[in-house]
């Protein structure tokens, strides 16, 4: 059976194939016959020749006809199954795809060789075997987070393209990804007759992360692709490029982690490094090593079982503020991508607090700054809380209303019962929470609550606060009840030392007799209530551009509530609560490898270079986007740039760096592979395929082969117009003499 592409040359070689026939079926028209004596002699020699002009007319007309309608058939490309009696006629031209498996997985090296630079040899191979002049065609695919396609068409680009990729990536495959770019081209291909005839080749390591169901992140995604190649009748052909061992040996450092954030230059933190054993045999004596900054600290010894994660926790600290780089070493091995795992740590430096006293008093015990002052900056030494992190300024609200406070020097602004502020003092304060402070607002008796409304509030959310100040509220006896903080956020940073059931009742228990009624914005949140009748808000926070507000309904100093006669909740609620408001971008987290990147800055980013963990470098294409309040939106790092695991830095000139992490899935490092058996009975599209054997090489065209005819058909087609030409030379000479 002949099939072949829904082509538009199929239509209009139809069409213009008809072309002579209507000619000849016009010029047929009868007329009237008139007698005439002279024409018996000239009707005599006609009947003479007439049967000779008639044959002679119709195979002129059948060479014109076929001529065009062979054209027409050779541009539709049709071909022929192996099993037709013309299969002789025809010529089997390969559509060849080959997806190269550049995950980090196939940088294990056996012997000399990795298993990418194996696959990659055996795609050479495959590519040779292509004839351009058969009219072969090929695909290539580098298969990692995202198929790349290097090359198509010309099986010389595709072989060239391959000596330009210089290995493996330390990404993961996406196997749902590959077979969705086979899946397309198979579609392609088969042009709305159902069935594709393109060959695919996959060469990969047969890692059981990427094609077991059990583990593979896109497993049923990839099923679903693999019915519909089946559907379309391709089968793609799995070769084996991986180690011999069926679970080769491998240790990989598969977690690198700060429990908790640096609160400043000098505090102590925990700094935590797993490392497992993926082999079912233990090992002993390995070499861990950490890079601080690039400076290498001493190594220690470790132990594994087979299969065992082994967690390591070190105390660390920070002598100057910024951002520093942790990288953790383990002795080379087969797979050296997850012997290293790096991370980005920023050590802030000391938070620049503001208090304004509203309502000044001579002892410490009733004045809210002096509490404040206290509990951030601690004058026992032998505190367990962090030294150093808060630089703390007392001020008036005279002096905040005159200038004198530069808010450009100040991280995190403390109103406490200030019974107002001028307009223009309001318009300074936004716009310096705009670029990125902090407002903690507590109330008391002298607050005005309509100046705070007219000044700082708006309904439409364009104001300072997060919620309209309302009525103050107080309790009808301090001895017969009060309130106590309900419906609290304890995953909130600002309440989250009281998540711990041991500390709850400090928060929880304090009682309440006085606060106001607060009536929150829409996008504000809300992070304690109290219990009373209608659950009124406690405390309540939202974000203002870069930075944020934060609105207690109650004051600190004693009065309203007995937070200050608790030190054991004032001084980790304030600690936390301006911990939070002030806290600063963290250090970015470690990326995946092909994922993009971007980064803000404080100052004009000029002139941005990319120093790779190799230490090559490469400008960033792009501008940067001014973010407002000094800010700036560095130009994408694109993922194209990050396929390499380890450390990066974004340079610029005259501003700090920008450092950040690429790490390899700690999956990667399971080398556990699938069994020949295991791949063929896992769907009928994926098929083990042995290179070396002839059976093999049989079931690379497969039973029903289909040849191609537009060769034998266009070369019919310039016979036919050779004939027509001399035969119509031949009929003009010989009527022409007679």
């Amino acid at each position: 059976m002949i099939q072949g592409f829904l082509h538009p040359a199929l239509a209009w070689g139809a069409l213009l194939a008809s072309v002579p026939i209507l000619i000849h079926l016009l010029n047929r028209q009868r007329f009237r016959p008139t007698a005439w004596g002279a024409m018996r002699f000239v009707e005599a020699a006609w009947r003479r020749t007439r049967r000779r002009m008639q044959l002679e007319n119709l195979l002129l007309l059948l060479l014109r006809a076929g001529a065009i309608a062979l054209l027409a058939l050779g541009l539709a490309r049709p071909f022929l199954e192996s099993s037709s009696p013309l299969a002789a006629l025809t010529e089997t031209r390969r559509d060849l795809v080959v997806i190269l498996d550049a995950s980090a997985s196939m940088g294990h090296r056996e012997s000399v060789e990795t298993s990418f630079e194996r696959a990659r040899t055996r795609a050479v191979e495959l590519f040779e075997d292509l004839s351009d002049e058969r009219g072969d065609r090929a695909w290539l695919f580098l298969a990692g987070r995202s198929p790349r396609l290097l090359t198509w068409g010309d099986p010389a680009k595709a072989a060239a393209a391959l000596e330009a990729v210089p290995g493996e990536t330390a990404e993961r495959m996406s196997l749902a990804a590959a077979l969705a770019e086979v899946q397309t081209l198979a579609e392609e291909e088969a042009a709305g007759t159902g069935e594709s005839a393109i060959e695919v080749h996959f060469l990969t390591d047969l890692q059981r992360n990427t094609f077991d169901a059990t583990r593979a992140e896109d497993a049923a995604a990839a099923i679903e692709l693999l019915d519909a190649l089946a559907e379309l009748g391709v089968t793609v052909l799995v070769e084996d490029m991986g180690p011999a061992d069926m679970t080769p040996a491998n240790l990989g450092i598969t977690a690198l982690a700060l429990p908790e954030r640096v609160s400043g230059p000098g505090a102590s933190v925990e700094v935590r490094c797993e490392v497992t054993n993926h082999g079912d045999e233990p090992v002993a004596g390995v070499r861990l090593a950490l890079e601080l900054d690039g400076e290498r600290r001493p190594s220690r010894t470790i132990d594994l079982g087979a299969r065992e994660v082994l967690e390591i926790s070190m105390p660390l600290s920070f002598s100057e503020a910024g951002d520093h780089t942790l990288e953790y070493r383990l002795e080379g091995d087969a797979l050296s991508v997850d012997d290293s795992r790096a991370i980005v740590v920023r050590c802030p430096a000391p938070l620049r607090v503001a208090l304004v006293n509203g309502a000044p008093a001579s002892q410490l015990e009733v004045d809210a700054i002096g509490l404040l002052s206290a509990a951030l900056e601690p004058s026992t030494t032998d505190s367990d809380l962090a030294q150093g992190a808060f630089q703390v300024s007392e001020v008036s609200p005279s002096e905040l209303d005159s200038g004198d406070l530069e808010l450009s020097n100040v991280d995190v602004l403390w109103l406490a019962d200030v019974d107002g502020l001028a307009a223009s003092t309001w318009e300074g304060i936004t716009g310096r929470v705009q670029a990125g402070a902090a407002l903690i607002v507590s109330l008391g008796d002298r607050v005005q609550t309509s100046r705070w409304n007219e000044g700082a509030f708006r309904p439409d959310g364009s104001g300072l606060l997060p919620a309209e100040l309302g009525a103050k509220r107080s309790v009808a006896s301090r001895r017969e009840g009060y309130w106590r903080a309900t419906d609290s956020d304890f995953a909130h940073p600002s309440l989250g030392f009281f998540a711990e059931e041991r500390w709850r009742p400090l928060w929880t228990e304090v009682p309440h007799y006085d606060f106001v009624s607060l009536t929150p914005l829409e996008d504000a949140k809300v992070l304690a209530r109290l219990d009373d009748i209608g659950r009124s808000p406690l405390l309540i926070e939202r974000a203002l551009d870069r930075g944020r507000v934060l609105l207690l309904a109650t004051t600190i100093a004693p009065g309203w509530n007995r937070i200050a006669e608790s030190p054991r909740t004032l001084i980790p609620f304030v600690h936390e609560l301006v911990r939070h408001a002030g806290q600063r971008e963290r250090a970015p987290a470690p990326i995946r490898p092909g994922e993009a990147f971007t980064a803000r800055t404080d100052s004009f980013p000029r002139a941005p270079l990319l120093l790779n963990p190799d230490g090559s470098r490469r400008p960033l294409a792009g501008n940067p986007v001014e973010l407002g309040g000094g800010a700036w939106l560095l130009p994408e790092v694109p993922g194209s740039a990050t396929t390499r695991a380890g450390l990066y830095t974004i340079e610029l000139e005259g501003a700090p760096s920008v450092p950040f992490a690429v790490s390899c899935d700690p999956a990667e490092g399971d080398l556990a592979r699938w069994s020949p058996a295991e791949l063929d009975a896992s769907h009928p599209a994926l098929r083990y395929y042995a290179p070396m054997s002839d059976e093999a090489d049989d079931e690379t065209v497969g039973d029903e082969a289909r040849g191609e005819l537009w060769r034998t058909l266009c070369a019919l087609a310039l016979a036919f117009l050779i004939l027509e030409s001399l035969w119509a030379a031949r009929l003009g000479r010989r009527r022409g003499i007679a």
